[in-house]
C-alpha cells in the first residue's frame, strides 16, 4: 500500500527536524559556556544524582580539611608555648644549681629568687595562652583561665580533652592537660606543682639555706620532665594530623576529578560538535526555505 506524502507532512517533518537542529544547537552552546555536560536532571537523571552524592561528599572533606587546618594550627601554638615553658624550667634549674652552691653571698641569691620570681610570673602567662577567645590548656573550659593571678588552679578548667572531628569516625585531641601540665605531676589534684615549687624554691634561694635549695632540683626535674613528656605527645598527634591532612588533600583532588568527569565536558570537543551542529541547523533551513513558508523558517530561526 502506498503512502502518499503531502506537502503539509514535508513541511512538519522539516519544521521538526529544524526544531530537534536548534534544540541541539542551544543545549552545546550552554554546554561550551558552562563547561558542564550535565547541567539539570533532564540531561542525565542517573548522573545528577552520582552528581549531587559527590558534591556533598566533597563539602564535608572540605569542611574536614577546614578542621584539620584549624587543630593543626592550634596544637603548633601550643607547641610553640611548650617550648618557651621547657626553657623557663630549664632556666630555673640553672638558677636553683647556681644558688645552691656554697659560693653564693646572699645577695646572689637574692637576686636569683628575683629572677625566680619572674619567670614563675611569666609561667603564670603561658598557662594562660589563648588563641583567639580560647584559653589552650583549660581543657574543654575553653573561656576559662587555667591559674589564677597567685597561682592557684582555676577550678573551673579541666582536663577534658578537646577534640576536633576530621573524619566520619576521626577525632584528634588538640588540647595538653594543663592541670597535670602545671599541677602536680603525680597527682593533678594536690595543691602543688610547677609554681608551688618555685615559689618556695624562691624562698629558700633568700633565707640562703644551701641543702634546701638543693632539695628543688628533683622537683624542678619532675616538673621538666613533664613538659617535655607533653611535647612528646603532642609532637606524635601533630604528625598524625600532618597525615590526616594529607589523606584528605588526596581524598578531595580525587574527588573533584570525578566530579568533573562525570560533569564537565571535553570544551575542545563541544566546540567542534557545536560547529557541525550549526551547519546542520543553517542546512536544514536552507531546505525547508525552498518548501514551506519563509516566513515561518524566518521565525524558528
Amino acid at each position: 500500500m502506498m503512502v502518499r506524502i503531502t506537502n503539509n507532512m514535508m513541511s512538519q517533518n522539516i519544521t521538526n527536524n529544524i526544531e530537534t537542529s536548534q534544540e541541539r544547537l542551544l543545549k552545546l552552546q550552554d554546554q561550551s559556556s558552562s563547561g558542564l555536560g550535565v547541567s539539570k536532571p533532564s540531561d542525565d537523571p542517573s548522573a545528577i544524582q552520582r552528581i549531587i552524592r559527590m558534591r556533598n561528599t566533597i563539602s564535608n572533606v572540605e569542611q574536614y580539611k577546614s578542621n584539620a587546618s584549624e587543630a593543626s594550627s592550634y596544637m603548633s601554638t601550643i607547641d610553640g608555648v611548650l617550648g618557651e615553658i621547657t626553657s623557663q624550667i630549664q632556666r630555673v634549674r640553672d638558677l636553683a644549681a647556681e644558688g645552691a652552691n656554697g659560693t653564693s653571698t646572699p645577695e646572689d641569691r637574692a637576686k636569683l629568687a628575683i629572677e625566680v620570681d619572674q619567670i614563675a610570673k611569666q609561667l603564670g602567662v603561658e598557662a594562660n595562652t589563648q588563641i583567639g577567645t580560647k584559653y589552650v590548656f583549660s581543657g574543654t573550659a575553653t573561656d576559662q583561665k587555667l591559674v589564677n593571678s597567685d597561682g592557684t588552679m582555676n577550678s573551673s578548667a579541666n582536663s577534658n580533652e578537646l577534640q576536633y572531628q576530621i573524619g566520619n569516625d576521626v577525632a584528634i585531641n588538640v588540647s595538653v592537660d594543663g592541670q597535670a601540665l602545671f599541677g602536680d605531676p603525680v597527682d593533678p589534684a594536690l595543691p602543688s606543682g610547677i609554681f608551688t615549687t618555685l615559689s618556695d624554691l624562691s624562698d629558700a634561694l633568700k633565707n640562703g639555706d644551701s641543702a634546701d635549695i638543693s632539695a628543688y632540683l628533683d622537683k624542678i626535674d619532675t616538673n621538666l620532665d613533664s613538659v617535655i613528656a607533653a611535647r612528646a605527645d603532642l609532637g606524635a598527634r601533630m604528625n598524625r594530623m600532618s597525615a590526616l591532612q594529607g589523606q584528605l588533600d588526596n581524598t578531595s583532588v580525587n574527588l573533584k576529578q570525578n566530579l568533573s568527569t562525570i560533569q564537565n565536558v571535553d570544551i575542545e570537543s563541544t566546540i567542534i560538535n557545536y560547529t557541525s551542529q550549526q551547519n546542520v541547523y543553517q542546512a536544514a533551513l536552507q531546505v525547508g526555505a525552498k518548501i514551506i513558508q519563509p516566513s515561518l523558517v524566518d521565525y524558528l530561526s
